[in-house]
């Protein structure tokens, strides 16, 4: 009888062990592939105020205000990130803020002074 029991806890302990170690190997393949998915949460960001982003991630790389208005007429507002330095051209995570509020972001790049590509798409996407 105790020899059963040890057998199924050497097995439980065996097959828990496996599992951890391809969990850490799912996660690393996920950190590899997308490298902002870990350091960057959308969730949080989209809607929250540049005061509680910037409490968690540190202060803004790039300030600045958009030529964008919304439907008042008001200004919007643009903080990023840096993502990666380049010689001539640098990659931001940008947040448009409307209202205080995060509205949308986007992977852009920026270049002698300019914004020269922006895309829309999920920041989980961008590889550099």
């Amino acid at each position: 009888m105790l020899e059963k029991i040890e057998r199924t806890i050497l097995i439980f302990c065996i097959l828990l062990f496996l599992f951890l170690i391809g969990y850490q190997i799912t996660i690393g393949v996920i950190r590899s592939k997308n490298p902002i998915f870990m350091k960057y949460d959308e969730s949080f960001i989209i809607g929250n105020t540049a005061e509680a982003i910037q409490e968690k991630y540190g202060e803004f790389s790039l300030e600045e205000y958009t030529d964008a208005v919304n439907d008042e007429g008001d200004i919007l507002f643009r903080g990023a990130y840096l993502l990666k330095e380049g010689a001539d051209i640098d990659t931001y995570y940008c947040m448009t803020f409307e209202d205080g509020k995060v509205v949308e972001t986007e992977i852009s790049e920026r270049g002698d002074g300019h914004w020269v590509n922006s895309s829309q798409a999920d920041p989980a996407s961008y590889v550099p």
